[in-house]
């Protein structure tokens, strides 16, 4: 019976990262991360293989399973919608002094 609980913690955490992850890849994408955008969405494929096996072989549909994939990744959401924004630098550009003479 140990099973099954662990099943429901390890799809919650998973997708909890899996929805971070997306989030990330989505926000990389706009910022023209080339690098970051592959490295992370290549980590997401692995973890969304890996969660639609736990959910669908080992559990057979099972709705504990479910509600805990649909909270995780809310909740994933949450974080990624609360982060603070990074202030941009200030850019400092010299004038050139124009002359009329």
């Amino acid at each position: 019976m140990w099973f099954y609980p662990l099943l429901i913690l390890i799809i919650f955490i998973t997708e909890i990262v899996l929805s971070f992850l997306l989030n990330t890849t989505s926000i990389a994408i706009l910022a023209r991360k080339v690098g970051l955008t592959v490295r992370v969405s290549l980590i997401c494929g692995i973890l969304y293989w890996t969660r639609l096996y736990i959910v669908a072989k080992l559990s057979d549909w099972d709705i504990g399973l479910m509600l805990a994939s649909i909270m995780g990744d809310t909740i994933g959401d949450y974080l990624v919608a609360k982060r603070k924004i990074k202030p941009r630098k200030k850019i400092y550009r010299k004038k050139i002094p124009v002359s009329t003479a």
